[in-house]
């Protein structure tokens, strides 16, 4: 089993995207929750499946691996992967994780 990610928008939906096995959610999960609370849509993605401005995502992804590094190589490959789907994002696309 695995984890997906789509976006959508007003244009329409996007995905969905494979993006990691239950393991690796389950790792990031748990770096996620260990972030500091300004991580507001970081941490609705892992808690609720569902970030509702993409840009605001990436912005955190960004700040996340700069200024909370990961030491699990795994978390850092998610962070990097979530990034790389995710782009900039945009203020009116949300992203939804689907296993």
């Amino acid at each position: 089993m695995s984890y997906s990610i789509s976006f959508k928008n007003s244009e329409g939906e996007d995905g969905p995207f494979s993006l990691c096995s239950i393991g690796a959610w389950t790792a990031f999960l748990g770096y996620v929750q260990q972030l500091p609370d300004k991580f507001v849509s970081l941490k609705a993605l892992v808690e609720t499946g569902h970030a509702p401005n993409t840009e605001l995502l990436s912005e955190e992804l960004i700040d996340a691996a700069t200024d909370h590094a990961p030491k699990d190589a795994v978390v850092g490959k998610m962070l990097a992967a979530l990034s790389d789907v995710t782009g900039t994002g945009a203020p009116d696309e949300s992203a939804s994780i689907e296993d």
